[in-house]
Protein backbone atom coordinates (compact mmCIF):
# COMPACT_ATOMS: atom_id res chain seq x y z
CA UNK A 1 0.00 0.00 0.00
CA UNK A 2 2.77 2.44 0.92
CA UNK A 3 4.54 1.85 -2.38
CA UNK A 4 1.38 2.32 -4.41
CA UNK A 5 0.71 5.66 -2.69
CA UNK A 6 4.31 6.83 -2.93
CA UNK A 7 5.08 7.03 0.79
CA UNK A 8 7.45 5.05 2.94
CA UNK A 9 6.29 2.39 5.40
CA UNK A 10 8.19 4.28 8.11
CA UNK A 11 6.11 7.39 7.46
CA UNK A 12 2.92 5.37 7.79
CA UNK A 13 4.21 3.87 11.05
CA UNK A 14 5.03 7.27 12.52
CA UNK A 15 1.62 8.63 11.59
CA UNK A 16 -0.05 5.58 13.14
CA UNK A 17 1.76 6.34 16.41
CA UNK A 18 0.62 9.96 16.28
CA UNK A 19 -2.98 8.85 15.72
CA UNK A 20 -2.82 6.48 18.68
CA UNK A 21 -1.64 9.33 20.87
CA UNK A 22 -4.48 11.51 19.66
CA UNK A 23 -2.24 14.24 18.30
CA UNK A 24 -3.60 16.74 15.84
CA UNK A 25 -1.11 17.11 13.04
CA UNK A 26 -0.64 20.72 11.91
CA UNK A 27 -3.24 22.81 10.10
CA UNK A 28 -6.01 21.00 8.19
CA UNK A 29 -4.32 21.39 4.82
CA UNK A 30 -1.08 19.98 6.27
CA UNK A 31 -2.52 17.15 8.35
CA UNK A 32 -1.63 13.69 7.25
CA UNK A 33 -3.46 10.43 7.65
CA UNK A 34 -1.31 7.33 7.92
CA UNK A 35 1.40 9.08 5.93
CA UNK A 36 -0.92 10.42 3.25
CA UNK A 37 -1.27 14.11 2.65
CA UNK A 38 -4.65 15.73 2.22
CA UNK A 39 -4.30 15.78 -1.58
CA UNK A 40 -3.44 12.08 -1.64
CA UNK A 41 -6.47 11.22 0.51
CA UNK A 42 -8.70 13.40 -1.69
CA UNK A 43 -7.38 11.73 -4.87
CA UNK A 44 -7.80 8.24 -3.42
CA UNK A 45 -11.39 8.98 -2.35
CA UNK A 46 -12.21 9.85 -5.96
CA UNK A 47 -11.45 6.21 -6.78
CA UNK A 48 -12.55 4.25 -3.70
CA UNK A 49 -15.04 4.62 -0.87
CA UNK A 50 -14.05 5.71 2.62
CA UNK A 51 -14.63 2.16 3.82
CA UNK A 52 -12.29 0.78 1.14
CA UNK A 53 -9.64 3.39 2.00
CA UNK A 54 -9.90 2.34 5.65
CA UNK A 55 -9.35 -1.31 4.70
CA UNK A 56 -6.35 -0.40 2.55
CA UNK A 57 -4.78 1.61 5.37
CA UNK A 58 -5.65 -0.88 8.10
CA UNK A 59 -7.71 1.55 10.17
CA UNK A 60 -11.37 1.72 11.11
CA UNK A 61 -13.79 3.43 8.77
CA UNK A 62 -14.75 5.74 11.62
CA UNK A 63 -11.13 6.95 11.74
CA UNK A 64 -11.35 7.85 8.05
CA UNK A 65 -14.69 9.62 8.59
CA UNK A 66 -13.26 11.55 11.58
CA UNK A 67 -10.20 12.61 9.59
CA UNK A 68 -12.32 13.74 6.66
CA UNK A 69 -14.54 15.72 9.02
CA UNK A 70 -11.57 17.40 10.69
CA UNK A 71 -10.06 18.57 7.41
CA UNK A 72 -13.40 19.45 5.81
CA UNK A 73 -13.15 16.80 3.14
CA UNK A 74 -16.45 15.56 1.77
CA UNK A 75 -16.82 12.69 -0.65
CA UNK A 76 -16.77 13.99 -4.24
Amino acid sequence: MAKRLGVSPATIGLDRQALRLGRVLKRPEQRSFRGLGLDQVRDRLKVVSRAQLARELGVSSSAVYRYCGKVGLSRP
